[in-house]
C-alpha cells in the first residue's frame, strides 16, 4: 500500500492540498504518534496534524493529514501558506505584541468573522429543527458571543472543532497499531488517513473511492496535463454513482 501511496495516491493529495485553498475556512489540529524508525531516541513523540475545509454550509470538504516531527506551530504556517482565508490571517498575526495583534484582528478578520456568521444566519432555522445541519447552526449562532472573544483579547486564541473531530479516525487506529515503524509509513498514513476522511466528509464510500482512485490515476501518469485529477475529485460529476453513498447527511 506504501507504494500505491507514493506512486499514485500522493499526485491526488497534492491535488488535494492545492484545492483546500478555494474553502474560505480551514481549521488545524494535532495528535500525537510514535515513529519507530525517525532517527530519534525510542519513544520520541512525532505528530499527525490535520486540516478540514469548509464552513458550515459548505457541500464540499478536504481533509489533510500530514506528518511531522514536532508540533511546531510553523507547521500549519507552513502548510496553508496559500490560504488568504480567516486562520491564514490569524497566522500572519502570531509574532505581533498584543495589543497590535488585537489591532490587526479588528482590522482584518473581524469582517471575516462577521461575514461568516451573517451567512449562518441566513439558513437559521426554527427550534427543535432536526438535522446535522440545522444543529451545526444552531450550535454555532448559540456560541457567537464566546467566539467572538479573540476579537476583544489579543491574548485568546482561536480554536475550532471540525478539526478535533476529523482527527478522531486517527486516534482510534492508534489504539490498535500503537506506533508506526518508519517516517515512510507515517508519510503514506497521512496521505491515505486524508483521501480516507475526505471521502467520508463528502458522503462517499472510501473502499470504493480508494478503488476509483487507483484506477484511473495510473492511466494518466505519464501526463503533463494533471487536470484529469479534477474529474476524480469527491464531488465531480464523473465520479461513478456506486461510489456515493445513498443515505446522504441532512
Amino acid at each position: 500500500m506504501i507504494r500505491l501511496s507514493e506512486e499514485y495516491l500522493s499526485v491526488f493529495y497534492d491535488h488535494l492540498h492545492r484545492k483546500i485553498y478555494d474553502f474560505d475556512v480551514i481549521g488545524a489540529d494535532e495528535t500525537p504518534v510514535e515513529v519507530n524508525k525517525d532517527g530519534r531516541p525510542a519513544g520520541s513523540k512525532s505528530y499527525i496534524w490535520v486540516y478540514r475545509s469548509g464552513g458550515i454550509s459548505s457541500r464540499h470538504h478536504i481533509v489533510l493529514y500530514e506528518y511531522q516531527k514536532t508540533r511546531n506551530a510553523s507547521h500549519p504556517v507552513r502548510f496553508l501558506k496559500d490560504y488568504e482565508g480567516i486562520y491564514r490571517e490569524e497566522g500572519k498575526l502570531k509574532d505581533l505584541k498584543t495589543e497590535e495583534r488585537l489591532k490587526q484582528r479588528q482590522l482584518v478578520i473581524k469582517p471575516l468573522v462577521d461575514a461568516l456568521f451573517a451567512y449562518a444566519k441566513q439558513y437559521q432555522v426554527p427550534v427543535g429543527t432536526q438535522g446535522k445541519l440545522a444543529r451545526a447552526v444552531t450550535y454555532l449562532l448559540n456560541q457567537e458571543k464566546y467566539l467572538r472573544v479573540f476579537l476583544e483579547n489579543g491574548e485568546v486564541p482561536m480554536d475550532n472543532n471540525a478539526s478535533e473531530r476529523a482527527i478522531r479516525g486517527f486516534c482510534i487506529g492508534r489504539k490498535n497499531w500503537q506506533l508506526i515503524d518508519t517516517i515512510r509509513g507515517a508519510e503514506n498514513s497521512a496521505i491515505i488517513y486524508s483521501i480516507a476522511e475526505t471521502a467520508k466528509a463528502n458522503d462517499l464510500k472510501p473502499y470504493e473511492y480508494f478503488e476509483h482512485l487507483l484506477t484511473e490515476i495510473p492511466k494518466h501518469m505519464e501526463d503533463t496535463d494533471r487536470s484529469f485529477l479534477d474529474d476524480v475529485l469527491p464531488w465531480s460529476e464523473k465520479l461513478p454513482k456506486e461510489i456515493k453513498k445513498t443515505n446522504k447527511r441532512s
